[in-house]
């Protein structure tokens, strides 16, 4: 097992088309990004635990993402931050506990999550904008303080067997041309409005 910790910056940068695997790390404390990738960039991560960085934990840039069995936990901004075209799949991981958003997409992004749990976050739960697109199977959204799922400036999700509950305010915001599908879903339990 690797560990990677207390770097005064970002504390993995890939960039140029490279490639990076993690299986059973930690990377913690950093003063920066936990991971930064770029230019069509690849990262595979599994059973991994990320957390307690300054900026977002995992920013994703025109690159790809894969993340399995891990948890992106107690990070300072987001957990996870998708740009430019960025595509993400996660299966069976926890966002939990940042303070702006768990997870954000924006510039045209791609995220497909199944079996994952989203909670625990001062600001969004998810956040879409800027004709993003995100997928959720088999997820739940849980304990946000603002909208646990927010989508605007055209952006699209869609929603199966998913479960939003326990929400500090609204259940899902949608606005500015995005649209929302939900099949098989549950929404409940919000203090303000579903």
């Amino acid at each position: 097992q690797v560990r990677i910790h207390h770097h005064t910056g970002t504390q993995i940068i890939i960039q140029d088309a490279s490639s990076l695997h993690m299986q059973g790390c930690g990377l913690e404390h950093g003063e920066g990004n936990g991971i930064y990738a770029s230019k069509q960039s690849k990262i595979h991560i599994n059973g991994t635990v990320i957390q307690h960085h300054t900026l977002p934990q995992l920013w994703i840039q025109n690159s790809q993402l894969h993340v399995t069995n891990s948890q992106v936990n107690y990070g300072k901004e987001s957990g996870l931050m998708l740009r430019e075209c960025a595509e993400a799949t996660i299966t069976n991981t926890s966002f939990s506990h940042h303070k702006i958003a768990n997870v954000q997409l924006t510039l045209e992004s791609l995220l497909n999550m199944t079996s994952c749990q989203i909670y625990s976050c001062q600001g969004v739960g998810v956040q879409l904008k800027d004709k993003s697109i995100a997928n959720f199977n088999e997820t739940v959204f849980a304990e946000n303080v603002l909208p646990q799922l927010f989508l605007s400036e055209q952006s699209i999700c869609t929603l199966k067997d998913t479960t939003i509950k326990d929400g500090k305010q609204v259940g899902i915001f949608v606005d500015k041309s995005a649209s929302c599908s939900m099949v098989s879903s549950t929404i409940t339990t919000q203090a303000n409005t579903a």
